[in-house]
């Protein structure tokens, strides 16, 4: 029995942990739909669901790489896979008596995950400012700090020589994509084809916009001469094989367009939010009335450093400060 693709690394994972896979619909059954409580990996008591996958997706993977992501079952399933082990060693780890300094670290990691989930849930209680028009004012008033030259825009298609083929065999495999090409063939389809470019499986062979300096010299002196949009050059031949390129757009020297860069416009704009939220929160917790401090048993972590010697000096408190209330023991 052949399972299905999406499942392949899992399955692997799976196999190579030695567990059952959870038992398929009954052939002509119709599958429940699946929500976010459905098991999606099971072995003993460990349950994975697909909520949890999905939420660690959501939490780890930036927003702008998601759609991406969702689109390759190989990344989703090894996701999977990662969340099982993750779930397997925390039970196995719970199971035992942990040892003090490991008890140590849970409860410190404990505390650093409440206080950022404390700190996001003040920074969500703000209200929130207009982000995207923040950062059209922050790209509008310094135009200099988004010069760009001018730029390409192209695809290809690689057809690359070396271990797969000889450079005779990568030449006429290149003249014969050029030549559908030419004759109309989808180009993204052609790329995901024949293309030998790893990039290709995510980008379809889309190289973006790229200014000078950052391709190699054949290719880029290839795709700069190109001026039509949909205008093809090739084979172009370059180190790594034989390039058919395709000319998408130009784009002349000067400021970069905001639709371009407002994603991380916006996400410096929220991070500098959260900063100013963040000290706030600092400043509040620092001047909080009645805190204690016991100076003297503090500074017994004091170590002061003769640089004459190769050895510390023997650990000793230091008085408190004058004017200092003494621990404020007698609050």
């Amino acid at each position: 029995m052949r399972y299905p693709q999406r499942l392949a690394s899992l399955c692997s994972l799976v196999a190579l942990l030695g567990l059952p896979l959870l038992p398929a619909a009954a052939p002509g059954a119709e599958p429940p739909a699946p929500n976010d409580s459905t098991v999606v990996i099971s072995h003993g008591k460990t349950r994975v669901t697909l909520g949890e996958v999905r939420h660690t997706i959501e939490d780890n993977v930036p927003p702008d790489k998601q759609r991406l992501f969702y689109a390759d079952r190989k990344r989703i399933s090894q996701h999977a896979g990662n969340v099982f082990v993750v779930h397997k060693l925390a039970e196995e780890a719970t199971a035992r008596k942990l040892t003090p300094a490991e008890q140590r670290r849970v409860d410190e990691a404990r505390i650093r995950v409440l206080s950022q989930v404390q700190l996001d849930h003040i920074v969500a209680q703000e209200k929130q400012p207009d982000y995207e028009a923040l950062a059209r004012e922050q790209w509008q008033a310094h135009p200099e700090s988004y010069q760009v030259p001018e730029a390409v825009h192209a695809s290809h298609i690689l057809i690359a020589a070396g271990d797969k083929r000889d450079d005779a065999a990568a030449l006429a495999r290149a003249g014969e994509v050029l030549a559908k090409a030419r004759a109309g063939g989808d180009f993204a389809a052609l790329a995901k084809e024949y293309s030998d470019d790893p990039s290709v499986a995510s980008n379809s062979g889309d190289m973006g916009f790229f200014p000078r300096g950052q391709m190699v010299k054949p290719f880029e002196d290839a795709a700069f001469a190109l001026t039509t949009p949909g205008e093809l050059a090739g084979p172009v031949k370059t180190q790594f094989g034989y390039h058919i390129i395709r000319f998408e757009a130009r784009r002349a020297a000067g400021v970069q367009p905001f639709d371009e860069l407002k994603a991380g416009l916006i996400a410096t704009q929220k991070g500098e939010f959260r900063t100013r939220i963040v000290n706030r929160e600092i400043e509040r917790i620092g001047t909080l009335d009645g805190v204690k401090t016991n100076y003297e048993a503090l500074m017994s972590l004091y170590r002061p450093v003769d640089f004459g010697s190769t050895k510390d000096a023997p650990a000793k408190a230091s008085p408190a400060p004058a004017g200092e209330e003494k621990a404020k023991q007698g609050e």
